[in-house]
């Protein structure tokens, strides 16, 4: 390039118009700056406080909301299972013992209680006293408790709905004298259905009657 157009490049870089800016619009423009990078710096930090306070609070409400339910059904199906059954209307009880199926009914006599157990058995409640029960045995557990009684009388038992025996046990306990305990076998289900009565606390007429309105279906 020659020395003439070198002059004019110069001459015209000289006469290009110039454009100063004021002090108060160039503070205004970095502060514009600084805050935007001051922004962009705490968005990031602001998003994981909130992820880190929002996961928790999610968490505990699901949890609260899975454990809410839990209970309610819990406590629900407790009541339809525990909720006791009074009056001389037949009770209808069913039950699973290892694997087999069981259903049951009997009848108790005016505000008697009838209870059903998480195992299944039954307790009879009167003038609000546990006054016996139904358990459910297979032939060796029914040896083994009658073995473990003091016996007074073991019968075999005639003109009840099923066979078995009655046997009374007489008992040195404080709370509890004799016991009355009908033992009733099912061919169907190949189990033993103890029907037992804390006596004096029911007397023996009573307890019988109960005892024979018992059946398996």
């Amino acid at each position: 390039m020659n020395r003439l157009v070198k002059e004019n490049l110069l001459n015209q870089l000289n006469n290009f118009p110039q454009h100063s800016m004021s002090h108060v619009k160039e503070v205004e423009i970095a502060k514009n700056l600084e805050n935007y990078l001051s922004t962009a710096e705490r968005t990031p930090n602001v998003w994981k406080n909130v992820k880190r306070v929002f996961h928790p609070v999610l968490s505990i409400a699901l949890f609260l909301l899975f454990t809410g339910g839990l209970s309610y059904y819990t406590l629900q199906t407790a009541d339809i299972a525990e909720k006791p059954k009074t009056g001389t209307t037949p009770a209808i009880f069913n039950g699973n013992y290892f694997g087999t199926n069981y259903k049951f009914t009997i009848t108790g006599l005016d505000d008697m209680k009838l209870k059903q157990l998480e195992n299944g058995w039954i307790e009879f409640f009167y003038n609000q006293k546990h006054v016996g029960g139904i358990q459910v045995l297979n032939s060796e557990q029914m040896e083994n408790d009658i073995n473990k009684q003091n016996i007074f009388s073991n019968d075999v038992l005639n003109g009840y709905q099923y066979p078995g025996r009655r046997t009374v046990d007489h008992q040195k306990r404080m709370n509890v004298t004799q016991i009355v305990s009908y033992y009733f076998f099912s061919a169907k289900t190949n189990l033993n259905y103890k029907v037992y009565f804390y006596t004096p606390d029911l007397n023996e007429n009573n307890a019988d009657k109960i005892a024979r309105s018992f059946r398996i279906k």
